[in-house]
């Protein structure tokens, strides 16, 4: 495959790839045996048909096309990940030479035009500071929730009455030593759940700072289509948009796509990854938060070809998740905040070089054959 990319602009460029018959012949054969099990010729076997007869039978334009198609889902992929294009879009395909069954050895060519991710500057993270305000709940807050757990606790009586267990009963339910110590779990529980949410404004702070640091062209094929996206998910029927709405999605699909750029270049420089457990727990956490069979959660989510979603998703989270542990965090009186329980902490070289030491000779292992395989995508898929 031989492949020559022209830079259109900032967010557009043109490949024109050129796949010689050493690299496409496997295709070719691949079509042929396909479409020679799907004919009946008398006198020959399925699969056992010459080229040419099959040529006769199906024509010449048939095959050209089958093959050209299945040479350019294969091969503009590798083009794109041999010129380490950051792809946006799906690409506007030209074929400029399609197959000719009457002479396999010539080459088959085409050019791809792609949305791809512009360069820029990552701005700098020293001296950037994030405040969160950090409030203790309220009493009312803390009898409200063991309230909700005590409802939940609660048992019938032989007449068919529902009996509440009383303070110091509910404790003991719960595995605790006193009432006084169930409200101090609660107490902190809440603190913590509104910690959690304020760190999640916090992320949101500091991209927007970091976003009024840098300037990037837009793909406007990619806005135009999330633009288009979000009106007829929430536009249907005789509901129409208003000019409102328009700019007010315009708007919106610049800076998710703003945001999504930035934390996408974030990843690369500092070499984020996202692991097969982490886009796993995360579809079972969104399964479970949509009450919704884990399992068949998963399987419709590869159906549809939405694991690239999910998987950029995850790496979005994770890439937030460390540009936080790299400024500083304060709540609303200047003190500093130890967010490491929510945001985790940086790998240090120590931390990395226990990882590498190998398991000691007494130490046993259990393995586990993997039910499924490994798969890239760009981004993961579109990345």
């Amino acid at each position: 495959m031989k492949t020559n990319v022209k830079k259109l602009s900032s967010t557009e460029v043109q490949m024109d790839v050129i796949v010689e018959n050493a690299d496409s012949a496997r295709i070719i054969d691949n079509v042929y045996k396909k479409v020679g099990e799907s004919v009946n010729i008398p006198g020959f076997r399925k699969g056992k048909i010459p080229k040419a007869i099959l040529i006769q039978k199906v024509g010449a334009p048939y095959l050209s096309g089958v093959v050209t198609e299945d040479v350019i889902n294969e091969f503009y992929g590798k083009a794109a990940i041999e010129n380490e294009l950051h792809v946006l879009s799906q690409p506007e395909i030209e074929v400029t030479k399609y197959f000719a069954p009457e002479n396999e050895a010539e080459s088959i060519e085409f050019t791809a035009k792609v949305s791809v991710r512009p360069d820029f500057e990552m701005p700098k993270l020293d001296g950037m500071k994030v405040e969160i305000s950090v409030t203790d709940p309220t009493d009312e807050d803390v009898t409200r929730r063991i309230d909700l757990i005590r409802n939940d606790k609660a048992t019938k009586t032989a007449e068919g009455d529902v009996e509440n267990p009383d303070d110091e009963d509910l404790a003991s339910i719960l595995g605790l030593e006193s009432f006084d110590e169930l409200k101090s779990m609660v107490k902190d529980e809440l603190k913590q759940g509104q910690l959690a949410r304020s760190i999640g404004d916090a992320g949101d702070d500091v991209l927007e700072k970091m976003l009024k640091k840098v300037e990037f062209e837009l793909p406007q094929k990619v806005v135009d289509v999330a633009v288009e996206n979000f009106l007829t998910n929430n536009f249907q029927g005789e509901k129409k948009p208003t000019d409102e709405d328009k700019r007010t999605a315009q708007e919106r699909a610049q800076k998710d796509i703003r945001s999504q750029i930035l934390l996408d270049t974030y990843a690369d420089l500092n070499d984020i990854k996202v692991s097969q457990d982490e886009i796993l727990n995360y579809l079972m956490n969104t399964a479970s938060s949509y009450g919704i069979d884990p399992n068949m959660f998963i399987e419709t989510m590869v159906k549809n070809g939405q694991l690239p979603m999910a998987t950029a998703e995850v790496s979005r989270s994770k890439t937030l998740a460390h540009i936080l542990r790299q400024v500083k965090v304060v709540d609303q009186d200047g003190k500093d905040l130890d967010i490491s329980r929510f945001v985790g902490k940086d790998e240090t070289p120590e931390s990395k070089s226990e990882k590498k030491k190998p398991a000691s000779k007494d130490a046993k292992t259990v393995t586990k054959k993997s039910t499924t395989t490994d798969s890239k995508s760009p981004e993961a898929g579109g990345k």
